[in-house]
């Protein structure tokens, strides 16, 4: 696989006041801000996600009605999200996510912490590929075997993005190459933290 690092040096405290780019200072939505120029292109895949891979904002559970005997929303934007996600039965650690999930609710990814696992084709198993994933001599090995693209933050430090287009990663690498405070640099998934 295509691996590149993101660090988002600008925040590192050695790196504090050195850079004015207001592009920087704005940024809150880091994945967006990473991964544009290849969000489009994600519109196919079905997605194996942590449970807490999205923050939702506090106001889209006040817009929404939930039934507790029911334990679904009956309506609002809780509803709308939640139709991108299939629970996962073997595990309920994780989703399944649905086509269309990415670029739609991209803005809404975690900056911590998190490993987005992207499929072309819908996993026969998803439950029982991540099964395999944990029970993997080596998670990297696997990972690149079976999975499309791959997407990994470490503590909020950095990102990791793996993939088996060079299209992808080249569009990732020339649309980070010159941003002010941000250090990308190749990363091979068998070095990968977070997988």
């Amino acid at each position: 696989m295509f691996g590149i690092k993101i660090e988002p040096i600008y925040k590192y405290p050695e790196f504090k006041g050195k850079f004015n780019s207001s592009t920087l200072q704005n940024m809150s939505d880091e994945f967006t801000f990473f991964f544009k120029a290849i969000l489009p292109e994600l519109f196919y895949y079905y997605w194996i996600i942590d449970r807490d891979c999205f923050k939702w904002p506090v106001e889209f559970h006040h817009l929404s009605t939930y039934n507790s005997d029911t334990d679904e929303y009956e309506d609002g934007p809780m509803k709308e999200i939640l139709f991108f996600f299939s629970p996962i039965e073997e595990n309920n650690n994780y989703y399944l996510g649905l086509p269309g999930l990415l670029p739609e609710y991209a803005s809404y990814i975690s900056n911590d912490w998190n490993c987005i696992l992207g499929f072309k084709a819908k996993p026969d198993s998803p439950g029982e590929w991540i099964k395999k994933y944990w029970n993997a001599k080596n998670r990297g090995h696997y990972v690149a075997r079976t999975v499309d693209i791959c997407f990994t933050n470490i503590d909020g430090a950095y990102w990791e993005f793996f993939t088996k287009k060079e299209e992808l990663f080249e569009s990732i690498r020339y649309s980070l190459q010159n941003i002010e405070g941000i250090r990308i640099s190749e990363q091979s998934i068998e070095n990968s933290y977070g997988i």
